[in-house]
Order: structure tokens, then C-alpha cells, then sequence
């Protein structure tokens, strides 16, 4: 959807109706990267899958990749040859994509590295909420946390810029819900205003040549480096005073968590009584920025999504300086889950002294329109995609076939939108093998697990287990998940094949116990399974197919 406005006379940029991942791949897109590498999570491929919808032919090449070490590897290979590069990674990843990062953070970079970071309030796609930002630190890797989704296409088109500049890799932290949001959006780059050309910082020191924990040589360095980060901090666009009214109240609203608090500020009447200061990069802060507003103020609330990592800060920097103002957070604002409007303007009023902070029949009202207007923007894989294929094919065949108990392996994100599958387990790949063949050992079960080649090779001792044993196990494996080919997610696709011949040979089955239909959709599988179930005897069966080319060839 495209609109065209006119202001003064003069024609606007047609804007788009877009999802906060078609923004960012845009901006990554528009950043001039060579590379962008994703992990193989539902927000970091739909990312990926954006970026190779719209590239149009151009760069950056897309990858995407079932190891967040072999993502990040693959971004630094490209960054270390002088070429710019991204990263998407969910946080629940980062941990383990982070190893790859720590010696290339302590040497530097002469290319732009971004590592877009996609955290989870409230665990919509993800087992646990993760605050990556003490990680960050630990890397000491500039965080830029935009607040909407204009300021997301902005921010990843000058990430790799400004990574570039500091010599240090850069991450842009975003959350589910950003993604998750529609908005009237201009693809067009906006012009570099003379503000963001005054926050970019001098050339940084080459990056040494002596890797992680190089000695005081590369130590060094790295501070050089970021204290040119600090200083450019305190004149860029991302961070702000929004709000300037004398008081002795000043709120500090960060990244994600400014859009609520101007809402929030909005519902309660108070935005001519505080003053409001938009943090978008909560390492390094801009420490004069946020000195020089808190020696106005009395009381300071610092209002962030996940742990108090910006209000432990800013104590901090009141304690050096010697400002007498009172720091709290978490005292007033929830630690878990998406601030909504309503949870900081409870916040803000406690903070204030009003009473009651907030008209709770006006919020259920509101709750209320706003959910029949907006409905939720549930996870899913696309009809034609082949694990989609299978898992219609096993659903139909578990219930029309008594005796048998449907179990589905996949990560995460991909459960939340497996949840209406009616499966027995939803488990991580080898995990749902393992359940199947303790459901098996039970007297007269059987057990129908669904995969792909990863879970196959992850489940190895489970299909072990079920040789020795006899257990009546059935596989159906999908084939996708094998390949770093962005591809690998579109319906039609071709990749990379699991040997499963090799594979039963080493396990020890007979080749019976391999069967590989070829390309089928969910009525030739279903038709594949009750063969399977007839005839098969003691023991796994492995069910193997390809995915059907899609209408037209590959595509989107």
C-alpha cells in the first residue's frame, strides 16, 4: 500500500504501509552491506526473507544459518575483508553467537559490522526474557535502541556507518513488538541532517593486529576508540530532551519505552509538569547530556523494558559527579514484559503522587477497541512451506489412526506458531525422538514425530535407543533446515541433502527402514504414512521427501 501527500505545494515521498522487519530490512538494505546473515529464528529470518524480497537484485547477499556462531562467523568473515555486514540474531542466541564476537570486538573493525539483536519482553517467541545490554557491554559494543519504526529504518541505514567510523561493531536492539508494528512509513532515505553529521565521531586507531586479549597494546586501543563512542553520543539524533518545562521531575524514557512514556505522560496530563529525555543509546550513555538535566531535577525515573541496566547507570554517574538527585526505576515501573501505556502511566503517577495514577474502566475500554482494531499479529509459516506440509499430513494421520501419538520437534519461535497442532510434545530438535521412544515402551503406543534433518542428526541416540529396543517409531523429515541459503525458508526450495542412507547404515537399520518418497504435499504424505504404518515392523522408520516446486518456480 502506497500513499502520496502534498505539503505547501510541494509533493512528500510516497510512504508505505509497512511491518517494522520490512523497515529494517530496507535500512539494512539502503546501509549498503554485502552481507547479512541471520539465525534461523521466525523474527530473524522473516528479517533475512524481507531483505531478499526487496534487495531487488542488489546487495547485500542473504544468508541464513542454524548455528548463531556461523551467522556471526559469516558476518565478521565479510567485515574483516573491508566489506560491511549485519547480523540478525533473537537474544536468546546471543550468548552463543557472542564467542565469535569477543576477539573481534577487542581488535576492531575497519568495516561496518551491525548485529541486530531482537529481544523478547513477555516471551512471545522465546522460553525466557534475556536483556542483552550487560552482554553488550561486556563486548564493549555500542547499543542503539530505536523507539518506532521510522527510527528503526534510520538507525540500521547508518549502523554500519557508524560502526565504520568507531572502528568498533555496532548493535541495533529491537524488540518483537517494533517488528510486529504496522506504520505509513517512507522508504526513501531521509537527508543527513546537520545534527547527525556533528555526532559522527574521528577516524578511530587501525584495529591491532593482535586478536582477543592482545596484551595493553589492543586494550589500549579499544579505549581510544571508545571514548570517541562516548564523546559522539552526546550529539546524536537518538538521544534528546523532548520535554523542558521547569520541574524538579525528570524522566528518562529509553529505546523502546519512549513511545509508551509519551502516551503514558499524554494519558495522566503531565507532560507540562516533567521533564522528558529520549535515551536511544544506553551504551556508551551521553553522560553530559543526562548530567546536565538531572542537576535540574530532584528526582529522576528512568522508565526501560527488562532489568534496571540505564537506572543502575545513571546512579552511578550522579554518585561521580556529585548531583543530589534521587534515581529509581524498577521501584515504580514493572521488570517483566512489554510496557504498555497504562504500566508506565501507573508508573509515572505513583512516582508523582497522584492518586489514583490511572482510570482503570478507561483502560479496559481502551484495551478493548484497541484489540478489535488491532488484532494480534500471530507467528506463522507461510501454507506451501514444507515443515507446514508435513505437519498438516501427520496431524490427519495421527487422528484418524488410533494408537498413534503425534509429537512435533521445532525451536521456539516456530512452537508459537505450532501451538494449535494438537501434538502430544512440542520439543526442540532430538528432543521429540527422545519422547517418542519413551512414548513406544508403553504397551501398544506408538509414536509419529515430525522433524527436519537437524533433529534427525540431533536424535541419534533416541533412533539408537529405538533399534536396540524395537520401539515403533515413525519420522517424517522435512527438508528444510539443512542449508546457510536464505532459499532454504521459501516454498520450492532447493538446498543441501541429509545422506540418509549413510546415516541408517551407521545407526545400524535396515535400508528398509528408509524411505524416501520424492517431492509430495500433504495428501501424497499422508498416503505415505499409512503405507509406512502397515508395513513397517520393529523399530524406527524414517520417512524422507522433498518439497514440490512452488507455482511459477522459487519465490516469495
Amino acid at each position: 500500500m502506497r500513499t502520496a501527500e502534498r505539503d505547501g505545494g510541494k509533493a512528500r515521498p510516497p510512504r508505505e504501509l509497512l511491518w517494522g522487519s520490512e523497515a529494517l530490512a530496507i535500512g539494512l538494505i539502503d546501509a549498503g552491506l554485502d552481507t547479512l546473515s541471520a539465525h534461523e529464528s521466525i523474527k530473524a529470518a522473516e528479517v533475512a526473507i524481507a531483505c531478499e524480497a526487496r534487495r531487488g537484485g542488489r546487495r547485500p547477499a542473504v544468508e541464513v544459518h542454524m548455528s548463531a556462531p556461523r551467522a556471526v562467523e559469516s558476518a565478521i568473515a565479510a567485515a574483516s575483508q573491508g566489506r560491511p555486514a549485519a547480523v540478525v540474531l533473537p537474544s536468546r542466541a546471543f550468548a552463543a553467537g557472542a564467542a565469535p564476537l569477543h576477539a573481534f570486538c577487542e581488535r576492531g573493525t575497519t568495516a561496518g559490522l551491525a548485529v541486530v539483536l531482537i529481544e523478547d519482553p513477555g516471551c512471545e517467541m522465546t522460553p525466557g526474557e534475556i536483556d542483552s545490554r550487560y552482554l553488550a557491554r561486556e563486548l564493549y559494543m555500542p547499543v542503539l535502541e530505536p523507539s518506532s519504526i521510522e527510527e528503526l529504518q534510520e538507525t540500521a541505514r547508518v549502523a554500519p556507518q557508524l560502526s565504520e567510523r568507531w572502528g568498533q561493531p555496532v548493535m541495533l536492539r529491537v524488540g518483537v513488538r517494533l517488528l510486529d508494528t504496522r506504520s505509513l512509513v517512507s522508504p526513501a532515505p531521509k537527508k543527513a541532517s546537520k545534527e547527525s553529521k556533528d555526532g559522527a565521531a574521528s577516524a578511530p586507531p587501525p584495529p591491532t593486529g593482535l586478536g582477543a586479549y592482545g596484551g595493553q597494546a589492543a586494550t589500549d586501543a579499544r579505549v581510544r576508540r571508545l571514548d570517541a563512542v562516548s564523546a559522539a553520543m552526546e550529539s546524536l539524533p537518538l538521544n534528546r530532551a523532548v520535554l523542558t518545562p521547569p520541574s524538579d521531575m525528570l524522566i528518562v524514557a529509553v529505546g523502546a519505552a519512549y513511545g509508551a512514556t509519551r502516551d503514558a505522560l499524554s494519558l495522566i496530563g503531565m507532560e507540562s509538569t516533567v521533564q522528558l529525555v529520549k535515551l536511544g543509546t544506553s551504551y556508551p550513555l551521553p553522560r553530559a547530556l543526562l548530567a546536565s538535566h538531572m542537576r535540574k531535577a530532584k528526582r529522576c525515573l528512568v522508565v526501560e523494558e527488562l532489568e534496571p541496566y540505564v537506572e543502575t547507570r545513571l546512579s552511578e554517574i550522579a554518585n561521580k559527579e556529585g548531583i543530589s538527585v534521587q534515581v529509581r526505576g524498577k521501584v515504580f515501573i514493572a521488570r517483566g514484559g512489554e510496557l504498555t501505556p497504562w504500566d508506565v502511566a501507573d508508573g509515572l503517577g505513583r512516582f508523582a503522587g497522584l492518586t489514583p495514577p490511572v482510570d482503570e474502566k478507561r483502560v479496559e475500554t481502551l484495551d478493548r477497541v484497541v484489540r478489535e482494531a488491532l488484532p494480534p499479529r500471530a507467528p506463522f509459516l507461510p501454507p506451501a512451506h514444507a515443515f507446514r506440509a508435513a505437519l498438516e499430513a501427520a496431524g490427519a494421520f495421527a487422528a484418524a489412526s488410533a494408537g498413534w501419538d503425534l509429537i512435533v520437534e521445532a525451536p521456539p519461535e516456530w512452537r508459537a506458531a505450532l501451538a494449535g497442532s494438537g501434538a502430544l510434545y512440542l520439543g526442540d530438535w532430538g528432543e521429540g525422538l527422545g519422547v517418542a521412544c519413551a512414548v513406544a515402551r508403553r504397551q501398544g503406543a506408538r509414536a509419529l514425530v515430525v522433524t527436519e534433518g537437524r533433529g534427525i542428526v540431533a536424535g541419534l541416540s533416541a533412533l539408537r535407543e529405538a533399534k536396540a529396543e524395537s520401539l515403533q517409531v515413525l519420522a517424517l523429515v522435512s527438508p528444510q533446515g539443512l542449508s546457510a541459503a536464505v532459499e532454504r525458508a521459501l516454498p520450492g526450495a532447493h538446498h543441501h541433502v541429509l545422506n540418509l542412507r549413510a546415516l541408517s547404515q551407521a545407526l545400524g537399520l535396515e535400508a528398509s527402514a528408509i524411505v524416501e518418497i520424492g517431492p509430495a504435499g500433504p495428501l501424497e504424505l499422508g498416503s505415505a504414512l499409512r503405507q509406512a504404518a502397515a508395513s513397517s515392523g520393529k523399530g524406527p522408520t524414517i520417512l524422507a521427501f522433498e518439497a514440490p516446486e512452488a507455482p511459477g518456480g522459487k519465490g516469495l
